[in-house]
């Protein structure tokens, strides 16, 4: 839906696995997650009337839905979950690996306690992984 987006995030899907090769595991995370965000935006955007009626669909202060491109992980979850292009446990998952992205963060790690470790790329991996079966599967 975005010219040039899977190629970018094929990049990434390697970049992460040789960052987790090499005990990146910070590093590993963030693209799993910045992973997980272009995937949504791309099914999003695929569906994007059912994604704005969506009753998870964001709203500015004015009671308008931002464009697509313009949501946030958090949206993109929320709503993939609510239209079925996620399994609700995977929504929860997803969420879980979010939260672990925002490490990017310097004070977001340290306000976190994060110490990520070989297990934790391991789960956050099955989560992408799960998601990307889930969002593949949601398409016609």
């Amino acid at each position: 839906s975005v010219p040039g987006l899977r190629e970018e995030l094929d990049r990434r899907w390697l970049e992460a696995q040789r960052c987790i090769h090499v005990q990146a595991f910070i590093s590993a995370v963030i693209l799993m997650g910045s992973i997980l965000e272009g995937l949504l935006l791309a099914r999003a955007q695929l569906a994007a009337p059912k994604a704005y009626q969506s009753t998870r669909a964001p709203k500015d202060k004015t009671g308008k839905t931002p464009a697509i491109h313009d949501w946030t992980l958090s949206n993109l979850i929320d709503v993939a979950t609510d239209v079925g292009w996620l399994k609700v446990d995977r929504g929860k998952f997803s969420h879980a690996l979010r939260e672990s992205r925002n490490v990017v963060h310097p004070w977001q790690a340290v306000m976190s306690g994060a110490n990520f470790d070989e297990a934790t790329c391991k789960t956050s991996w099955h989560v992408l992984e799960s998601s990307v079966g889930d969002l593949l599967r949601s398409l016609p």
